[in-house]
């Protein structure tokens, strides 16, 4: 008889604990993916939305706004006529001095403005603005369009 008695606290103690590591296991394997999509989904934040450290609005004396945007020199070969033109979509957005997130702003970009398709890189255009700067802008998507 006392191995029956063992047997039902067994028991009792099976049908308590294992419903809890069953739900903490499933509470791990939602976490996981959950974390997987969060890493695979991209970058919280579009390249536009960071601000330009490079660019900002200030007012002089006299009133009148001054740009004071730190242009990248043109590469040798600028005159170049380019390989397309590229019209900008998103009001504000960054050109930068290399084809990643993390690199320098050169500068802002107001929406509509036609850029000069110099290269396409992986995501990215080297473009050149009506005052001879280059730099990457994000290709694609609601940043940027390519036009013939």
């Amino acid at each position: 008889m006392a191995y029956r008695q063992d047997e039902s606290l067994v028991m009792r103690v099976v049908r308590r604990v294992v419903p809890w590591i069953v739900l903490v296991a499933i509470a791990l394997t939602v976490w996981g993916w959950v974390g997987q999509y969060r890493d695979s989904s991209g970058p919280s934040t579009p390249p536009t939305a960071e601000p330009s450290e490079a660019a900002t609005d200030t007012v002089t004396p006299d009133g009148t706004d001054s740009d004071d945007t730190t242009d990248v020199a043109a590469p040798e070969g600028a005159g170049d006529a380019g390989i397309g033109t590229v019209k900008v979509l998103a009001q504000g957005l960054n050109m930068r001095a290399e084809p990643s997130t993390s690199a320098a702003v050169v500068k802002t970009l107001d929406a509509d403005a036609r850029l000069t398709l110099l290269e396409e890189g992986d995501g990215w255009y080297r473009v050149r603005d009506a005052s001879g700067a280059t730099g990457w802008v994000a290709a694609g998507g609601r940043y940027t369009e390519k036009v013939e």
